[in-house]
C-alpha cells in the first residue's frame, strides 16, 4: 500500500496535460519524451495494476445493495396498492425483480467494461514505457523491433513436435461448478413457483425472489457455454498450439508464425481487475515485419493480431489460463528452436 500510495503521488502530481500526454502517446505506441516523466508512468502503473484497481469495485458494491434492497422495496410497493390475491402479487413482484436486476447487470457490465478499458489503458501505457523504468526484469529492446539492426543467430537446434492443449481437468472443474450452480438456481426457483402463499407479503418476496434467480440463470448459462466451448477444444485430437521444426501454430486464433521471422519473445502477467492476485500470463511474439504477418490476416485473426501488438508489442499472443502448460514453459519450447531475447514485464 505504501508502494502504491508514493507512487499515486508523484504521478497526481505531474500536471494534467502531462498525464494526458502519456496516455496520448501511448496510444500511438510511443514512449512520453521525458524519461522521468515516462519512469513515473510506469511505477505508477504498476502499482495500480497489483492493487487490482478497487475503484471499480464500488459499482459491484453499489449493485448488490440495490439487489438485496429490492425484496424490501417491492414489498413495501405492494402494501400500498389495493388488495389483490397472493398469485398476482407474486407475478407483479416477479416481473419488478426482473426489472430491477435486469437494469442492475447493465449498470455491472458498464463497470465491468470501464474496468477492462482502463486495465487495457494502463497496460499500454507501461509497455509504450517501460524502458524508461530499468526494471532488471525487462531486457529493454528486443532485436528486430522497429530500428533493430537484422538479427544473426544460430541455426533453430532440433526438438520434437511439442503440441500445447487445453488443460482437461481444469476445464471439467470450471464447467462442473457451472452447471451445478445451474442446477441450484433451477432448483430453487422450481421450489419457490410450486410453493403456496397465505399473504400478499410473502407472496412478493418470493416473487422477487424468483425474479432475481431467473435473470442469475442467464448469466450462469452464459458463463457455462463460455466453458464448454474449451471443453470441446479440450477432448478434440487436434491441439491448440503446435510448435515444430517450420515455427508455432495456434488453432484458435488462426495464426501461425516461421521461426526465421520471430525476433524476441514477451511474457506480460496479467492480473484480473476484480481479483488482483489471480494471474495469468500473455505469451506474445515480435516478428521482422509485423505489418505484413497481420496483412496475411483475416476477420477475427486480424482483429486478434492489431490488438496484441497494440498492447503486448508482437502479432502473435496467447494466453495460458486454460493451457497444460504455462507461459513460461511454452517459452522455454520456443528458445529451444530459436535463440531469441525472452522480456518479461
Amino acid at each position: 500500500m505504501r508502494e502504491y500510495e508514493a507512487a499515486a503521488a508523484e504521478w497526481f502530481g505531474l500536471d494534467e496535460d502531462t498525464r494526458g500526454a502519456v496516455h496520448w502517446a501511448a496510444r500511438r505506441g510511443m514512449a512520453y519524451p521525458d524519461p522521468e516523466v515516462a519512469a513515473c508512468a510506469v511505477r505508477y502503473v504498476r502499482a495500480e495494476l497489483r492493487r487490482g484497481l478497487p475503484g471499480h469495485r464500488r459499482g459491484i458494491i453499489i449493485s448488490a445493495l440495490v439487489l438485496a434492497a429490492a425484496p424490501l422495496a417491492a414489498s413495501a410497493v405492494m402494501e400500498t396498492l389495493p388488495s389483490s390475491g397472493p398469485a398476482v402479487v407474486f407475478v407483479l413482484a416477479c416481473m419488478a425483480a426482473v426489472l430491477v436486476s435486469g437494469l442492475t447487470l447493465v449498470a455491472l457490465l458498464c463497470h465491468r467494461l470501464r474496468a477492462r478499458l482502463w486495465h487495457m489503458s494502463l497496460t499500454r501505457v507501461e509497455y509504450a514505457n517501460r524502458p524508461a523504468a530499468a526494471d532488471p526484469a525487462d531486457t529493454g529492446a528486443v532485436p528486430g523491433d522497429a530500428g533493430a539492426g537484422p538479427v544473426v543467430r544460430p541455426a533453430p537446434q532440433p526438438d520434437p513436435v511439442t503440441e500445447v492443449r487445453i488443460d482437461r481437468p481444469k476445464v471439467l472443474r470450471a464447467t462442473a461448478r457451472a452447471f451445478t450452480s445451474c442446477a441450484v438456481v433451477v432448483a430453487a426457483v422450481v421450489a419457490l413457483l410450486s410453493a403456496h402463499y397465505p399473504d400478499a407479503v410473502v407472496a412478493t418476496l418470493a416473487g422477487v425472489i424468483v425474479g432475481l434467480l431467473c435473470l442469475l440463470e442467464l448469466v450462469l448459462l452464459i458463463q457455462a457455454s463460455y466453458h464448454v466451448r474449451h471443453l470441446c477444444l479440450a477432448f478434440s485430437r487436434r491441439p491448440v498450439i503446435t510448435l515444430d521444426a517450420a515455427g508455432i501454430a495456434a488453432r484458435g486464433i488462426d495464426h501461425s508464425v516461421t521461426w526465421d521471422q520471430v525476433t524476441g519473445i514477451r511474457i506480460k502477467t496479467l492480473r484480473t481487475p476484480f481479483r488482483p492476485t489471480r494471474t495469468t500470463r500473455v505469451l506474445a511474439l515480435t516478428v521482422r515485419d509485423p505489418v505484413a504477418d497481420i496483412r496475411r490476416l483475416s476477420g477475427r485473426s486480424r482483429r486478434h493480431a492489431l490488438r496484441a501488438l497494440k498492447y503486448y508489442g508482437g502479432p502473435f499472443a496467447v494466453r495460458d489460463k486454460w493451457l497444460d502448460r504455462s507461459g513460461e514453459e511454452i517459452a522455454a519450447a520456443i528458445e529451444r528452436r530459436v535463440p531469441v531475447p525472452i522480456t518479461r514485464w
